[in-house]
């Protein structure tokens, strides 16, 4: 809901088609850093390690639809209280 209610201030900022573009990449900015976090927590504690932001995002952009959906239905939810 806070988000939504911020869209309208950086829509303009960062140049996102529409409300839906501006929360995916949002969520794929807080996976990526959750992800990130930990793997380099795991590789810190293990025998060194590389870890590959690009994979990462790879993975992620693997369920692009998924995230999508799920943001679709969050804001129809949201708008029908």
């Amino acid at each position: 809901m806070e988000i939504q209610q911020t869209f309208l201030k950086t829509k303009q900022i960062w140049k996102c088609g529409d409300e839906i573009d501006f929360l995916y990449g949002y969520f794929v900015g807080k996976i990526e850093e959750g992800s990130l976090h930990f793997l380099l927590k795991a590789t810190r504690a293990s025998a060194g390690g590389y870890v590959d932001s690009f994979e990462i995002r790879g993975v992620i952009e693997s369920h692009r639809e998924e995230l999508r959906d799920l943001i679709t239905k969050s804001i129809q939810e949201q708008k029908s209280l």
